[in-house]
């Protein structure tokens, strides 16, 4: 009775793989079992799953389409939890998506309604979304309050995936105030880190901005091989 969890957690598995085809088909079984056995808080997870996992192949209409399922269900559960889980998943879609304010909106919420309940995953998520909302906004004082939020709450949650999720942004913040040195080293830290963690989502952008420092030293054979 409970397979719709376990394909729930199959399919996040792939879509951190980056195995996208075979994590929507995982999603959607999960989906009809949920559906089929009237469960809302599993069917909750589900559409929220299944929106982030349409959201990194760039399909983020339909992924807002999806939340748009799950917030109403979310509502009538009436508990923190599956709610903040949606306005976290509302936020980090907006943050790519736009517009901004929604961004905000929801990523508020969500911490909100995380912090009611002790749900540090979720309300690192959130915080994260809003510290990448500053760094493109040019608000990189911000930014970088957010990022050493954030980095506490992965250092409690005990997780060096976590961590790693920020490193990007400090190693942007490192390339756009001249600290190359710094950047560069971080950088190819954070390379090896989330080839060994297999970080496949992460990995391109890492090795996209550790190659813009030796564009502009004028290594260019080093950053051709990054990219």
């Amino acid at each position: 009775p409970d397979r719709s969890y376990v394909l729930r957690a199959l399919g996040m598995t792939n879509v951190w793989r980056g195995r996208h085809r075979e994590a929507e088909k995982s999603f959607l079984a999960a989906q009809e079992i949920a559906e089929a056995r009237e469960d809302d808080g599993a069917l909750v997870r589900i559409l929220v799953a299944r929106a982030h996992g349409l959201h990194e192949i760039g399909k983020g209409a339909e992924a807002l389409e999806v939340l748009g399922r799950a917030l109403p269900v979310a509502e009538a559960i009436g508990e923190a939890r599956p709610l903040a889980r949606v306005h976290r998943a509302l936020g980090l879609l907006h943050v790519w998506v736009g517009p901004p304010d929604k961004a905000i909106e929801h990523g508020e919420r969500a911490i909100e309604l995380a912090d009611q309940v002790g749900d540090l995953s979720v309300g690192f998520w959130a915080r994260w979304g809003l510290a990448v909302l500053a760094g493109m906004r040019g608000d990189t004082a911000r930014m970088m309050r957010g990022v050493d939020e954030i980095n506490d709450m992965a250092d409690r949650y005990r997780s060096p995936v976590l961590r790693l999720w920020t490193t990007d942004m400090l190693v942007e913040h490192d390339f756009a105030t001249g600290a190359w040195d710094a950047g560069l080293a971080r950088g190819e830290k954070a390379i090896a880190l989330a080839r060994s963690l297999h970080q496949r989502t992460l990995l391109p952008r890492l090795l996209v901005w550790t190659s813009q420092f030796h564009v502009g030293r004028g290594d260019l054979e080093r950053a051709e091989d990054l990219v």
